[in-house]
């Protein structure tokens, strides 16, 4: 005679609490887990053009809205005085360096604060970014 195992989704749901409860002792827990991928998506948001991901992505976030707004307006800054830099009679491959390079720099500020759970103003960018209303 063969024994029979028991429902196959008893199984299942055993093992499932066996690694939640596995989890919750590790220390972790889904709000933890989140706010974890909105520090990586917010910090993401620095980087040129994908500031458009935590804008689209996390729109019920407000830490992602607001990193997300702030490389919004770094982009849009930086890419008007490159366009600037490159007029005739503007262009020095010396501004446009310190361009890049001052765009590095404030990207890896808000980075970093992204990074840190903070909401951090840098100056005159957030001033601009709390005028995007969407």
């Amino acid at each position: 005679m063969t024994e029979e195992n028991p429902a196959p989704e008893s199984n299942v749901k055993e093992e499932m609490k066996a690694q939640a409860e596995a989890v919750q002792q590790a220390g972790v827990n889904e709000a933890d887990m989140t706010a974890q991928g909105d520090k990586i998506l917010s910090a993401v948001g620095y980087l040129s053009f994908l500031c458009i991901l935590p804008l689209v992505l996390r729109l019920d976030s407000e830490f992602c809205q607001f990193h997300g707004k702030q490389g919004l307006a770094i982009t849009i800054i930086f890419l008007a005085f490159t366009v600037v830099a490159w007029l005739p009679g503007f262009w020095m491959p010396s501004i446009y360096g310190l361009l890049g390079l001052l765009q590095f720099l404030v990207a890896l500020l808000g980075i970093m604060s992204a990074f840190q759970g903070k909401m951090t103003k840098i100056p005159f960018i957030a001033q601009l970014a709390e005028k995007f209303e969407w």
